[in-house]
C-alpha cells in the first residue's frame, strides 16, 4: 500500500505535514488488507492525504476499513454517474433506467448504499440545486457542458435522488470510477430522461 502510494505522490505532495495520529491510525485499519483492488483503494486514501493534509477524516478511514470488495465495487459503478457542480453531485434520476441497471445501480443498491453510509437516497421526491445564475459549467470527469437558464439569477435544477454523504464525497475522488459516455450523452440530450 505504501509503495503504491508513494508511486502516485505529485511532487508538491506534504508528506512531512501528515499527522501521526493519522498515519497510525491508518495502518492500523490496513494492516490485513490483502485484496490488491482495497489496497489499490488504501494506496490512493494515503497518496490523497500525503497530498493535501486533513483531506480524509478518521471516520473515513474507519469506514473504508469497513467496506468489503462487492461494496467498493458498487461505489465505483455508482461514482461513474457524478457529476461536479461545485462539489461531487451524483445524477440518479430513475433507479430503474436500464443505463443505471446494467451497472448494477438500481432501488436495492442504492439503498444499501444509504444503509452503509455513502449517500443519502430520497426515492420520491429526490434533491434540488439553487441559486445558479443565468449561466452554469457543470463538469462530467473534467469535460464542460454549459447551461443557460431563463432567469438571470436564483435558478434551481433537479440534481436526482440521491446525495453523497461526507464519507462518499471524501471517496468518491479516490474510488477509481471512470467516465460513462453513454450516460453523458443520455445527460445531455434535451429531453432525456437522464437530463440535467
Amino acid at each position: 500500500i505504501t509503495a503504491k502510494a508513494a508511486a502516485e505522490l505529485p511532487p508538491e505532495a506534504k508528506t512531512e505535514q501528515l499527522e501521526e495520529d493519522w498515519i497510525a491510525h491508518f495502518f492500523d485499519q490496513c494492516d490485513n488488507v490483502s485484496n490488491e483492488q482495497m489496497q489499490s483503494l488504501w494506496s490512493r486514501l494515503l497518496a490523497g492525504e500525503a497530498t493535501a493534509p486533513g483531506t480524509y477524516s478518521k471516520r473515513t478511514v474507519d469506514f473504508v476499513a469497513s467496506m468489503d470488495k462487492s461494496d467498493a465495487d458498487l461505489f465505483t459503478n455508482f461514482c461513474q454517474f457524478t457529476w461536479m457542480l461545485g462539489k461531487p453531485t451524483p445524477f440518479i434520476f430513475d433507479s430503474e433506467h436500464e443505463i443505471y441497471n446494467k451497472l448494477g445501480i438500481n432501488f436495492s443498491s442504492l439503498k444499501h448504499l444509504d444503509s452503509i453510509g455513502l449517500i443519502s437516497f430520497e426515492s420520491t421526491a429526490g434533491y434540488r440545486k439553487k441559486g445558479f445564475g443565468k449561466n452554469a459549467a457543470f463538469f462530467y470527469f473534467g469535460l464542460p457542458t454549459l447551461a443557460e437558464f431563463r432567469n438571470d439569477k436564483d435558478n434551481e435544477i433537479q440534481i436526482g435522488k440521491a446525495l453523497f454523504t461526507q464519507a462518499g464525497e471524501q471517496l468518491v475522488k479516490i474510488c477509481g470510477a471512470n467516465r460513462n459516455q453513454e450516460f453523458y450523452e443520455n445527460a445531455i440530450k434535451p429531453q432525456s430522461s437522464l437530463n440535467i
